[in-house]
Formats: C-alpha cells, structure tokens, sequence
C-alpha cells in the first residue's frame, strides 16, 4: 500500500512538473511585439511597450469598423484601388529577388528590395556630421496576408497573424536625436 502511494505520489509529481515545463515552454514561444522610443537631448525619454502578439489580435477585434476602415479610406483619398495594389503586389513577389529602387546623392540614399522573403526598405539621410537611418523589414508572407482581404479591405487579422511566425527587428529608424525599433521575439 505504501509503495503504491509513494508510486502515486511520484508519479503526481512528475505530472505536475512535465505540466510546468510545458506551460513555461509554451509561455515562452508565444511571440511578444516590442516597440522601443529612445529620444535624447533636453527632453530625454524612453518609452517601450511589450505586448503579446495575441493581445494586438484582441485590440484589433475590439476596435469599432470605422476606425479600421479609415485605414482603407486613405488608400481611396489618394486615389490607390486595393485591387491594384494586389496586382502590383503580386507582379513583384513574382518577381523573385531584385533591387526595385535605388536612389543615390551626395546626402541621400534610398533603397527598396527583396532578398528572400523579405521586402527590404533602407534610406539613409546625411546631413552634416548626423546621420539619419531607416531599416524595415516587411516579411512577404505578411503582405500576401495583409492583401488578402475582400474588396477593398486590407486583413489585418490575418497579418497579425502571420507575424507571430516571425522573431526579430522589423523597424529601426536612427537619428541623431532618437530611436525606434519594433522586433517580435518569444520574450516580455
């Protein structure tokens, strides 16, 4: 009778610490979206906000139509059909790697590729002794599922989604006065 409470008892134990474990491992692989604000000067601040990825899903849903449509609404003030925009789009997946623009100066220099799966923005804006840098990273896959809404919606639902596959910076901007960088990682 003893062994088998001691063989229970262990048993009960080791349930409970595979059960921690794989919460804990769970917990940490949920992907996280970090934004970071640096600003220095005579009003040094910092400002960082850690959110679960899931959380920006919840956010989204809670958000009233008419804010997420004001997002579309743009789009059409300026003149920009989304069914365009997903031809445009799909002409450059198509594409395969390859650098899409490429601007040169004495105090600018603006490029736009894909390498990969990645769509990569790069500006760089020298003025003086400071430099002034931009870095986005857009993942394919979540332009394919941003565009992949009806009619002229974009489907943010589903673009969240796809990042919470991705782990690491998407934008960095830098200059001389502040920076921001966003990443997702599996970490608050």
């Amino acid at each position: 009778m003893i062994r088998r409470s001691k063989a229970a008892l262990a048993a009960a134990v080791l349930a409970l610490t595979l059960s921690h474990s794989a919460a804990a491992l769970q917990a940490q692989e949920s992907p996280w979206i970090h934004v970071e604000v640096i600003e220095s000067g005579g009003k040094a601040e910092k400002v960082n906000v850690n959110v679960p990825l899931s959380l920006a899903q919840v956010a989204l849903d809670a958000l009233p139509e008419d804010i997420t449509g004001k997002i579309t609404a743009e789009f059409q003030e300026k003149g920009i059909k989304l069914a365009d925009l997903r031809k445009l789009w799909a002409e450059l997946k198509n594409s395969g790697d390859a650098e899409f623009v490429k601007v040169e100066s004495e105090k600018e220099s603006v490029r736009v590729t894909r390498t990969g799966q990645l769509i990569q923005v790069r500006v760089e804006d020298r003025k003086g002794d400071a430099t002034e840098q931009v870095r986005v990273d857009i993942p394919v896959d979540v332009v394919d599922a941003l565009l992949s809404g009806e009619g002229e919606e974009l489907n943010l639902r589903a673009a969240i989604q796809q990042l919470s596959g991705r782990r690491g910076d998407i934008v960095n901007v830098t200059d001389s006065k502040s920076k921001v960088r966003v990443w997702i990682d599996a970490r608050s």
